[in-house]
């Protein structure tokens, strides 16, 4: 009886931890985002958008973000992160999926349908 109870004991154990798995949705927080993120790239469609010469940096900063283009502020709103989206609203309210963030790196993506036609962006930053 005692074995059969830690055989039970050890399959419990075991189905425990293999039903964690890396798809599970990543969680970010607000503070993770905060400062000045220097945009590398901008895929639309998988075409390349962002031209050599653009100087595009969005700052996070207490829930509040600002878009400068070119040293002029372009677009100023509020944010939120939950979970793996990050909510920005502003002019254009908009939602982006975190695909990546680390102490250097950001990865934004984002799909939405307009008319009929599918739009797939992703943008890439690294930390000013």
């Amino acid at each position: 009886m005692k074995k059969n109870y830690l055989l039970l004991l050890l399959a419990a154990f075991v189905f425990a931890f293999s039903s964690c798995s890396d798809d599970d949705e990543k969680s970010f927080n607000s503070k993770e985002l905060e400062g000045a993120w220097k945009m590398t790239s901008m895929l639309e469609n998988k075409m390349e958008m962002l031209d050599p010469d653009d100087d595009i940096v969005w700052i996070f900063d207490d829930g509040e973000f600002e878009i400068v283009e070119d040293g002029m502020t372009d677009e100023t709103g509020d944010y939120r992160v939950k979970g793996d989206k990050l909510i920005m609203e502003g002019d254009d309210d908009v939602t982006f999926t975190i695909e990546d963030l680390t102490k250097s790196k950001l990865v934004l993506s984002i799909k939405e349908s307009f008319g009929g036609n599918t739009y797939e962006g992703r943008i890439t930053f690294r930390k000013n």
